[in-house]
C-alpha cells in the first residue's frame, strides 16, 4: 500500500534488502554514494526530537498522565516521547509495545547491548534496531516497563479499533492498543495515554482482519 501510494507520487523506488534494518543501511549507504541526504527514521535527532512534540501534546491535553504506551521498532519514537515525557515527570512510566515476532529492542535491553534476533513476519513493523542504534541507549534508561503481543491479539485490537472508534490502524498501533488490554489490570485508577500510531493499513489486511471477527 506504501509502495504504491508513493509510486501515485511519482517516486522512483529501488527494492533493496530483507526486513527493514537492512533496507535502511542501503539507503544510507546509497545516498552517501550519490551525494544525498539520508533521513533516518530512528538515527536522526532531529526526527526524534520530533516525534517527542507527541508527548508534548499528551501533556497539553492530559497534564496528569500517569503511563504512556508507545510502539517500539528501531526506537524513535519511544525516544523522543520518553525523552520529554521523563523530562516533565520523571515518574511517569513509560511502557514499550511490540510484536513477539519483532521484539529486537526489548531482547537488546535484556542483553545489555543492540543485538540481532531472528525476525518473523507481523502485522506490525518487523526489523533489527541495528548493531549501531542511537536509541537503544535512551529506551535503555526510559523505557519502564516492556509488553510484547501475538499476531491474534494485535488482528483483535485492530477490529476493536474499527468496531468501536471506526478507525481503521495499522498494525503498530494495534500491538499498543492490545498491549495496553493485555496487562490494563495493572493500570486501574491510572490516567494512561495509549500512542495511536497510524493507519497505513492495506484493504487486504483489513479484510483478513475483519474476516476473522465476522
Amino acid at each position: 500500500m506504501k509502495l504504491d501510494h508513493l509510486q501515485r507520487l511519482g517516486t522512483e523506488i529501488k527494492m533493496k534488502g530483507s526486513d527493514m534494518t537492512v533496507t535502511m543501511e542501503l539507503a544510507e549507504q546509497a545516498a552517501k554514494k550519490e551525494g544525498c541526504i539520508y533521513v533516518s527514521p530512528c538515527k536522526n535527532p532531529d526526527v526524534i526530537a520530533g516525534q517527542g512534540t507527541i508527548a508534548y501534546e499528551i501533556f497539553r491535553d492530559l497534564p496528569h498522565v500517569d503511563s504512556i504506551f508507545v510502539y517500539v521498532g528501531g526506537g524513535g519514537m519511544i525516544s523522543g516521547i520518553s525523552s520529554y515525557a521523563k523530562h516533565i515527570n520523571p515518574k511517569i512510566q513509560i511502557v514499550g509495545c511490540g510484536p513477539k515476532h519483532s521484539n529486537g529492542m526489548e531482547e537488546s535491553i535484556k542483553a545489555g547491548k543492540p543485538i540481532d534476533i531472528e525476525i518473523k513476519p507481523s502485522l506490525s513493523i518487523t526489523g533489527n534496531i541495528g548493531l549501531d542504534s542511537v536509541t537503544f541507549p535512551i529506551c535503555q534508561r526510559n523505557v519502564d516497563r516492556w509488553v510484547n503481543v501475538t499476531e491474534d491479539e494485535i488482528a483483535d485490537a485492530m477490529y476493536l479499533m474499527l468496531d468501536v472508534h471506526h478507525k481503521a490502524v495499522e498494525g503498530a498501533a494495534g500491538c499498543v492498543l492490545a498491549s495496553f488490554l493485555k496487562v490494563k489490570n495493572d493500570f486501574k485508577g491510572q490516567n494512561v495515554a495509549i500512542v495511536i500510531c497510524g493507519s497505513n493499513v492495506s484493504p487486504n489486511i483489513l479484510k483478513k482482519v475483519i474476516d476473522k471477527h465476522t
